[in-house]
């Protein structure tokens, strides 16, 4: 019986492990020694300069590998997939100015560029075989009402051919082209200039699905960025139309739903959505079938709910503040809802893991729900490290912090200073973070609400670490003064 067990087990963990195995037998692995002579050998290849510890990497692993085979069973396309392992292969990565990782790097007969693309496999497909395609195809009239049938944006210039407003019609599309468009040319004997933009799937809420425009080409990616998005967008797995589309700069409002209820939704929202158009606040659907892990990241926890991305209200680049309705969908509830938004007093959303019981060896654990409570506290200093679970450099400090703590805790222990970290991986966190180990000092007292923090920018000696704290602490300085003991 136990041999029976002990076999049942070792079948279970090796089903475990081929579960876990990424085929990645259409995957060309480069280095110094043969890099150059690839690149000269293959038109087109796509190059991921890597590390084999950086988490991003490993997450970009499995879909990296998906794409390299769809594209190598496609026999329209020849770019080829590749990656390089920069930490082993560095007068490569130093060739083409790798310096942090992922860096990814697209060829094109010799000529290199810098891949800022997807990183999943239906997008990186779908980015090589828009750039394998001709920036511009020419079509004849009759090919029009075909033209692009299966694609969400078309887009045909009709111009003579030789004419400054072709050659311009061209360089707009190269420009635009990773955007989702599908650009055509039907070459004109006689007549004027125009383009026609066609957007599928647009009802006459949105202005119809053709428009047309007659002004200068070197303003057509503008208006077409302009007229980009419907009323109500739907973002989904086949969308061109991406979430950071709606919110950059501005806010946007996600109804996370079932594509079952998209009528009734959209019949609900049109007025609302309206209205906030005006106010620059764009509207969305979002297939929860599909991005379920999109609503679920920005709060929303099943369908039927509603999360408005403020964009514009962060300071910190790359980062939003959240908000999340969960009532019933009425118009005088979401007005109101939207006004506490408007107005600061809505409640923000942060991803966070479950707050811990204690402390870790010494150092205070913060998460997404406590960080802004921590940081904003205007009785204690507090110095916060920011890691990543996969980063090598921040499993190397970790004793060495521990034992910062220890000694600050023994040094100052009159004076309100806290060491804490937080995993800014799997929480959201209100501070400019763009590498790992990143070190903030959050002062006390009068500008503690402020979110100023002062950056650590030196080595990681602990004697270092301890002059910068009596530096920049509110506790150490004239202005401190202690609280009253209670009688």
């Amino acid at each position: 019986m136990k041999m029976r067990l002990f076999g049942l087990l070792c079948a279970a963990l090796l089903a475990l492990g081929h579960a876990e195995d990424v085929d990645e037998s259409a995957v060309e692995v480069l280095g110094d020694d043969n890099l150059d002579q690839f690149i000269r050998d293959n038109d087109k290849v796509l190059v991921e300069f890597y590390a084999p510890w950086c988490g991003h990497c490993k997450a970009l692993k499995p879909n990296w590998a998906k794409a390299a085979l769809e594209l190598e069973g496609d026999s329209s396309v020849s770019t080829v997939l590749a990656k390089v392992d920069a930490t082993q292969h560095q007068a490569s990565a130093s060739k083409f100015g790798v310096s942090g990782y992922p860096t990814i790097k697209y060829f094109d007969s010799g000529e290199v560029e810098d891949y800022n693309g997807p990183r999943d496999a239906d997008g990186i497909v779908n980015w090589v075989k828009t750039r394998a395609r001709p920036v511009v195809s020419k079509i004849k009239k009759k090919q029009v009402a075909s033209f692009g049938a299966n694609e969400d944006f078309v887009v045909i210039g009709y111009f003579k051919a030789g004419s400054k407003k072709e050659l311009a019609f061209e360089k707009q599309a190269k420009r635009l082209r990773e955007r989702g468009y599908l650009f055509g040319q039907v070459t004109l004997k006689k007549g004027k200039g125009r383009v026609v933009y066609t957007r599928r799937g647009f009802g006459e809420l949105d202005g119809g699905e053709d428009l047309e425009y007659t002004g200068k080409i070197s303003k057509l990616g503008a208006w077409l960025e302009e007229n980009r998005l419907a009323l109500i967008s739907v973002i989904g797995k086949q969308s061109k139309v991406l979430p950071k589309e709606l919110h950059t700069g501005r806010k946007a409002l996600y109804i996370c739903q079932k594509l079952d209820d998209f009528d009734a939704t959209v019949e609900a929202f049109t007025a609302t959505a309206q209205n906030l158009k005006e106010n620059n606040i764009r509207t969305a659907f979002v297939d929860w079938s599909e991005q379920e892990n999109f609503c679920r990241n920005n709060g929303v926890t099943e369908p039927g709910n509603i999360v408005v991305v403020d964009d514009a209200g962060n300071a910190n680049p790359g980062n939003q503040n959240k908000y999340v309705f969960e009532g019933e969908w009425t118009d005088d509830n979401i007005a109101g809802f939207l006004s506490s938004v408007e107005e600061g007093t809505a409640t923000r959303w942060f991803k966070s893991e479950e707050k811990p019981d204690g402390d870790d060896n010494g150092v205070e654990v913060l998460v997404g729900s406590t960080f802004l409570d921590a940081i904003q506290d205007d009785k204690s200093d507090i110095l916060v490290e920011f890691y990543a679970p996969w980063c090598g450099h921040c499993k190397k400090y970790k004793p060495e912090y521990e034992k910062l703590a220890r000694y600050v805790k023994r040094t100052y222990k009159n004076k309100p200073i806290r060491i804490a970290k937080v995993d800014a991986v799997n929480n959201e966190v209100d501070a400019e973070v763009k590498g790992y180990p990143t070190i903030l000092f959050y002062p006390g007292g009068k500008d503690a609400g402020k979110m100023n923090p002062v950056k650590y920018e030196g080595n990681r000696d602990q004697d270092d670490v301890i002059d910068f704290i009596e530096e920049n602490a509110w506790s150490l300085s004239l202005d401190y003064v202690p609280p009253k003991e209670e009688l």
